[in-house]
């Protein structure tokens, strides 16, 4: 029985979801760290490459590399690559579990499990602020219930299909930042952001509009103005 009576969920509006280029252009991973488009374009999500952990964050083999790891090493590469993404969006992905709740409005509870059988893929699912838990399969819509058409409750819990390996509870919440610079370089706008994890990201602005964005671990400690 639950008896946790707050969460840290997100609204569930699995209508924003539906349109058609919506739909096929995004996936469970977009749906969990809530980027319906492309937020470095602020256009829908072109093809399926964009839409897989590391690749907004500038690692772009992460589907290939992981598949090819041992089950151990798999869910830190998958955790490691989806907070390259979401440094761009000033969050970060943290470990939690099915009854913590954190009192702050700007975060949200994701769970992440795995395939290891015959095919190696992930899912993953997202809290609703009432508690119950919704995810998006693929191309398919969005929903709130399991494989045997019963609401979610607990991800943990429920029917996964083939997704048996279950990874754990994780809390997305705002990444503070340490400085943020602006500067020209060959007549474009290069922002800087520094993080307190030592990573930094990188966002080239043409017309106001970011062109490209890389986010990549400090090899140094920033000091000063």
């Amino acid at each position: 029985m639950n008896t946790i009576t707050k969460y840290n969920g997100l609204k569930y509006e699995p209508e924003q979801w539906k349109e058609i280029t919506i739909r096929y252009c995004t996936n469970c991973y977009c749906y969990a760290i809530n980027q319906i488009i492309n937020p470095i374009t602020k256009t829908v999500f072109d093809n399926w490459n964009h839409t897989q952990p590391g690749n907004l964050g500038g690692k772009n083999n992460i589907i290939k590399d992981w598949k090819n790891l041992p089950e151990d090493q798999v869910l830190k590469t998958i955790i490691d690559s989806t907070n390259y993404d979401l440094h761009f969006l000033g969050l970060q992905i943290i470990p939690s579990t099915f009854e913590e709740v954190i009192e702050d409005e700007d975060i949200w509870k994701v769970a992440l499990c795995f395939c290891f059988d015959n095919i190696r893929d992930y899912h993953w699912y997202r809290q609703n602020n009432d508690g119950t838990w919704s995810h998006k399969c693929g191309t398919y819509e969005v929903k709130n219930t399991d494989e045997v058409d019963k609401v979610i409750i607990n991800p943990e819990e429920c029917n996964r299909g083939i997704y048996t390996n279950f990874a754990g509870f994780f809390i997305i919440k705002k990444l503070p930042k340490i400085i943020k610079k602006e500067c020209l370089e060959n007549g474009r706008i290069k922002e800087i952001h520094f993080y307190e994890d030592n990573r930094i990201s990188i966002f080239y602005y043409e017309n106001e509009q970011v062109k490209k964005a890389f986010c990549f671990e400090e090899i140094y400690k920033y000091k000063g103005e």
